[in-house]
């Protein structure tokens, strides 16, 4: 019992590993780390090797690739602990210490007689393949490329990945069992091959290799196309499931999918078939014997759609299935005929009959026994899990995630249906939009008259799609018990609900209620959930003996019914989430998923349980808790472990309007995506061609005439902005024509300068009448007929280049300096010049427009903007220095040198500002292996040697002050770290060590440099240590290998400068440095404790997507 792995599903479980082994729960294998440490540790590396090898099969792979999330989690590298322990090179040590050889496996067991066909010699293909072979499944890999490995092999550089410990871990998969077939390309090379291990294969006579629903299909032609795969028995002729993938071209006429049957009375068999009787688009399930009939359920299909099409026959009953909805069920008895005419796909075995199918069909399936609704499910997804699978699987499943009313399929919609049965279960909604969701956005429900409705259809009718079992999940937010005590999360029928109700405190109880035909189900639990927190909650009932519905919190089994009593009630009720006209739900609803099957205790789990462990892909980090992720949209627009401003907890950071314009579709609006309903209306002469590709997604492209975006000023309460109210706001552009002489073309403005008031805008502008402009932000005040403005230089924005300009407004009404400041990519641009007459933005009845001004706006210099814009965003306040570079690039740097050359002197500059280094004495690129920190890096003399830039300006335009900065990199120091400058960006910032090796974190400020007092302790020699340093207008904070050291006062500010930076040296050409340096970095933003410690970690949280 030792050596016994035992894995769980238990909420319990996931929470206990969570907080005390957070290194395996953050490990994507969940690899036992504690116990490989241990083992290595004990110098028992074969163990060690072993141990690692039961979670992932390439252990040695790894320990040289990993992004290492357990290390960010590790307790020892919690402040006042020191350094998180290196776990992945743990793991390459056991790997490269132990004894060479396949590691012991648990089997294999007995061969299963069972064969299995992997696409792909992928990672995924290959932990596949081995797993499969432990179990006794005779295994084969095809691949197209020559030699397995995927990416690992193709797009890793082999000094990160010595090929020769791939290939040794890849042949012990081959050790266990596995087969190889390389430079083979699925459904070219390889016969149309039956991959149940029945050697069924077929015969194409004609069609052709197109793209399926997944991977390969094969396309039919309607006359005479089709696959033979000859006379295979049934070895139970009372029991048959069978089914397939398709993408009929033509619905009016009949064609087989597949079948065996000769289409006469002597012969019999069966088919699956598209057929004209009747309405167009029929399917028809054949059996053609006088004992046992068919059955056909009208006009279900549409020409040129995907649908899934499955039949179970049970010996009692006929059930065909679409899309894994059940659409018809009835009676049937008898035995299907075994005989000699063959199987056909696309067609069938009838001299004169023939029945020619015109379209595409995917993953043809015959089974011999009946399938259950979740295996048709499985079937229908490629096989995946009906819970957690990639495709969709629920019936019903809204993630509220559209940001906007009217963005379904036809524009009508509000709610848009990403289950299985697709825009059918489209809905329409009444609630409040939120970014507070569980996972990205949700609908927030006032407990009145807030109600989502899904319009009725068999698929979600109780006694029809319904009819064997369901399950209903969703995860709740609630405020109170809701209308009368009893608000509803979701009814259906005449008495089929779950709801909350008897609020005591915080806590709430849970009811349930199933509509049967004798006697009700009913179901109440006492205090499961409380107030102001998400919990999910699920009902699950089955048709069988008892007829119980079971109730489950938060993944956890709270117990069945005990007094339902009869089938599914007639039911024809619109499924209505949020309540009716009374009980109405107050809080907030996200995930809402219906299924048309009964989900397991741990099927129950996994969906509870969906992202719960993972951080990768988590949208931000917690407000409350800046170490834990949250999946919620409202993180999205803050920095990782940001709390500024909106940012922090208790604060709303989202925008009042969101244009993102990636609609790419239509000519009269944009939706809003923000969930304030500010949708736009589209003027002039938009037509489809205005759609085109942009900077993020799709944008619009304004004509410069009369296109523009606008909002009616009885309409825009959210950007009608006044008095003291702060607020932000900007876009990307890409300025095809510049205005012409004096001309200002908007941006953004809600503006009228024919009225006293005027309001703001923000624009470009041209000071003559060449291809060059600046951008301009102005906020006016009509009291004292003042206006505070922040322009940028002239002959500073050129034509045909992608630009983020944004502008910030702190609500100012003594018209001081910095009141308001204008942002280009990220970087401040320019602050306003005081101007004390100002008092403060007035209120104007102008329409907000992005593009133009007010139709009532006649003055000849005001124009319309002439070139592509993209992602519009408003905020009600002010954005930071932070929050803006977020907004612009995710944060990334504003200069980074990743040292990652193996030759030439110019070390290149991935930040925008494009500003390279050049290796100066006899610095050079270091290439040799377990070198650098990171690829390659610089090596230096100590005696001349240093890498300097030209003159940039990295954190506002020169001239702008600032207070907010970070900057820092690797250094391997190996003679002497006392008395070193590290780095050194001229007049602005710099890394220095004393003569204790401390280091030194300093700004330039007032003429000086400012030095902390108190230095952390000294630098090793002959190590990497990550030195970096951030400045947020009131502390210089010292961090070293991700840890913060020393935090000292200071509350200067900075003068951006454009002047050199110096790696390895200053710029007077002392403290030079003898070793190595790798990357270096500028933030014009002060990076929070979370980013550095990410930043440390390989960057693991900020380079998703490079």
């Amino acid at each position: 019992m030792a050596n016994q792995v035992v894995y769980s599903s238990n909420p319990e479980d996931f929470y206990y590993m969570d907080v005390n082994v957070p290194c395996q729960a953050a490990c994507p294998a969940a690899t036992n780390i504690p116990a490989y440490i241990r083992a290595l540790f004990e110098g028992r590396y074969d163990g060690s090797y072993a141990i690692n090898h039961m979670a992932n099969i390439l252990p040695g792979v790894l320990g040289r690739i990993c992004s290492r999330p357990c290390e960010d989690k590790c307790r020892h590298g919690e402040p006042e602990l020191g350094r998180p322990v290196n776990i992945c090179h743990i793991k390459r040590a056991a790997a490269d210490l132990r004894r060479k050889g396949p590691p012991p496996e648990p089997g294999p067991l007995a061969p299963l007689g069972k064969k299995v066909a992997v696409v792909g010699a992928g990672p995924a293909g290959l932990a596949a393949a081995h797993d499969l072979c432990t179990l006794g499944v005779a295994v084969t890999l095809y691949e197209a490329f020559e030699r397995a490995g995927g990416m690992l092999r193709y797009g890793i550089p082999e000094f990160r990945l010595p090929r020769e410990v791939l290939d040794e871990e890849i042949g012990y998969i081959a050790a266990a069992g596995a087969a190889f077939k390389t430079g083979v390309r699925v459904g070219i090379e390889v016969p149309l091959e039956d991959r149940s291990g029945n050697a069924n294969d077929g015969a194409a006579t004609g069609t052709s290799d197109v793209a399926g629903k997944y991977g390969k299909a094969r396309s039919f032609n309607g006359s005479s196309d089709y696959i033979l795969v000859g006379d295979v028995e049934l070895s139970n002729t009372d029991k048959i499931s069978f089914g397939a993938w398709i993408k009929p071209f033509d619905i009016t006429t009949s064609g087989v999918i597949v079948g065996k049957n000769g289409y006469d009375s002597s012969t019999g068999g069966y088919t699956l078939q598209v057929n004209m009787t009747g309405s167009n688009g029929s399917i028809t399930f054949d059996a053609d014997d006088t004992t046992l009939s068919g059955i056909t359920v009208a006009s279900r299909l549409t020409a040129n759609v995907w649908t899934h099409l499955f039949v179970v026959y049970d010996g009692t009953n006929v059930t065909l299935y679409q899309d894994g909805v059940l659409v018809n069920s009835t009676g049937r008895s008898g035995n299907l005929p075994n005989h000699t005419r063959t199987l056909q796909i696309g067609a069938q075995d009838a001299a004169s009959y023939r029945r020619f199918f015109n379209g595409i069909i995917d993953d043809v399936r015959i089974y011999n026994y009946a399938r259950t609704a979740k295996q048709i499910i499985q079937d229908m997804n490629a096989g995946h899990p009906s819970v957690g699978s990639p495709v969709g699987s629920a019936v019903v499943h809204h993630k509220f995630d559209e940001g906007a009313d009217n963005t379904c399929s036809g524009g009508t919609n509000d709610v848009c249906n990403s289950g299985s049965s697709g825009t059918t279960f489209d809905g329409t909604s009444t609630a409040t939009r939120t970014n507070l969701g569980k996972f990205n956005k949700a609908l927030d429900f006032d407990g009145s008259d807030d109600v989502v409705t899904i319009t009725n259809a068999s698929g979600i009718d109780l006694n029809e799609g319904l009819v064997s079992g369901f399950t209903i999940s969703t995860w709740v937010n609630a405020d109170s018990d809701g209308e009368a005590d009893t608000g509803q999360i979701f009814y259906k029928g005449a008495s089929t609900y779950l709801g909350v109700s008897g609020q005591s405190g915080s806590n709430l109880n849970i009811d349930a209620s199933l509509d049967l035909a004798a006697a009700d189900a009913t179901k109440s639990l006492t205090a499961p959930i409380t107030t102001s927190a998400w919990n999910h909650v699920a009902m699950v009932w089955q048709d069988d003996a008892d007829d119980e519905i079971t109730l489950y919190v938060n993944g956890i089994n709270m117990g069945s019914s005990t007094n339902g009593n009869g089938v599914a009630a007639a039911d024809t009720g619109n499924l209505l989430i949020g309540g009716t006209t009374t009980a109405n739900f107050d809080g907030k609803i996200d995930e809402f998923k219906v299924y048309a099957s009964v989900l397991s205790d741990d099927e129950i789990k996994v969906e509870y349980n969906q992202g719960r462990s993972s951080v990768l892909g988590s949208t931000g980090t917690d407000a409350s808790n800046p170490s834990l992720p949250s999946n919620s949209s409202s993180s999205a627009y803050c920095p990782p472990g940001n709390v500024e401003g909106n940012c922090a907890a208790g604060q709303s950071p989202a925008s009042v309007l969101e244009w993102k314009l990636d609609d790419n579709t239509g000519t009269t609006s944009v939706k809003d995506t923000s969930g304030n309903a500010n949708t736009g209306t589209l003027n002039g002469t938009m037509t489809a061609v205005d759609w085109v590709p942009a900077k993020v997604s799709s944008g619009l492209d304004l004509d410069g005439s009369d296109d523009s975006i606008s909002i009616a000023t009885a309409n825009d309460a959210s950007v009608d902005f006044n008095g003291s109210e702060a607020f932000s706001g900007g876009a990307w552009v890409y300025i095809t024509a510049m205005p012409g002489s004096s001309n200002q073309d908007a941006i953004i403005a809600k503006y009228d300068q024919t009225s006293t008031l005027r309001g703001y805008r923000l624009v470009v502008e041209n000071d003559d009448a060449d291809t060059t402009g600046n951008f301009q932000v102005e906020i006016y005040d009509e009291s004292a007929d003042q206006a505070i403005v922040a322009t940028g230089a002239d002959d500073t924005v050129n034509t045909s280049t992608w630009y983020y300009v944004f502008f910030t407004f702190n609500g100012g009404t003594a018209g001081a300096v910095g009141d308001l400041i204008l942002y280009t990519n990220g970087l401040i641009t320019v602050k306003n010049p005081a101007n004390t007459s100002f008092l403060g933005l007035e209120d104007i009845a102008a329409d907000f427009s992005a593009g133009d001004y007010d139709v009532t706006d006649v003055i000849a210099t005001n124009t319309s903007f002439t070139g592509v814009i993209d992602n519009i965003l408003v905020y009600p306040y002010v954005r930071t220095p932070a929050q803006v570079a977020w907004d612009y690039s995710r944060g990334k740097p504003q200069w980074q040198v990743k040292a990652d050359q193996s030759s030439g002197s110019t070390a290149y500059d991935s930040g925008p500002m494009a500003t390279n280094g050049t290796l100066q004495g006899n610095a050079a690129f270091d290439i040799t292996a377990g070198n650098c920190k990171f690829s390659y890096c610089i090596a230096l003399d100590g005696t001349d040697d240093y890498v300097s830039t030209g003159s940039f300006s990295p954190l506002a335009v020169a001239a702008q002050t600032t207070t907010k900065a970070s900057w820092g990199g690797w250094y391997y120091l190996t003679t002497s770290a006392a008395s070193k400058t590290l780095f050194e960006k001229a007049s602005e910032l710099r890394i220095t060590t004393d003569a204790s090796s401390q280091p030194v974190c300093e700004v330039y400020a007032a003429s000086s440099w400012r030095t902390p007092a108190t230095p952390p302790s000294a630098l090793a020699t002959s190590a990497w240590t990550h030195v970096f340093c951030t400045y947020d207008g009131a502390n210089i904070k010292t961090y070293v290998n991700g840890d913060l050291r020393d935090t000292e006062a200071q509350t200067n500010t900075i003068t951006a400068a454009s002047s050199a930076a110096y790696v390895g040296s200053s710029s007077g050409g002392t403290g030079d440095v003898s070793g190595r340096v790798d990357e270096q970095y500028i933030f014009n933003y002060d990076l929070t404790a979370y980013q550095v410690h990410q930043l440390f970690n390989n960057s693991a949280a900020m380079r998703y997507g490079e």
